[in-house]
């Protein structure tokens, strides 16, 4: 008995190989650099959970923080460091927020893209 091949079915899993190997056939084909990056080659994402007043959630706010996050040493090594970082709360944010900082978590062990910094937003009386 013949297969009947699903189109569809073939271009999500070349998608799916790509993603694994870090390059899409297409364009490795035609000598193109790949948009694609390896799935394993992202750092960890970081949450940290923001009180503010409630007062600050009608107006917005900017605020001071320090994350402790893992960056790459000088001789390409893991090391742990605190970095501050200003942030901006939007005007008008409710509670359980989230706010997306990008490349601002973790670093990769790879070498890849930092992980994203998450910060979800408390209102407190």
């Amino acid at each position: 008995m013949k297969r009947k091949f699903n189109l569809n079915e073939i271009v999500e899993n070349v998608k799916i190989f790509s993603r694994m190997m870090g390059q899409s056939f297409r364009e490795g084909f035609e000598g193109k650099p790949s948009t694609l990056s390896p799935v394993f080659s992202r750092g960890e994402d970081l949450r940290l959970d923001l009180e503010i007043e409630f007062r600050e959630s009608v107006l917005g706010c900017e605020k001071d923080i320090h994350i402790r996050r893992l960056e790459i040493g000088s001789k390409n090594e893991l090391k742990q460091v605190v970095r501050s970082l200003k942030i901006t709360v939007p005007a008008g944010v409710v509670d359980g927020s989230k706010l997306r900082y990008e490349g601002k978590g973790d670093a990769c062990k790879i070498g890849g893209n930092a992980g994203d910094l998450y910060i979800f937003i408390l209102i407190v009386s």
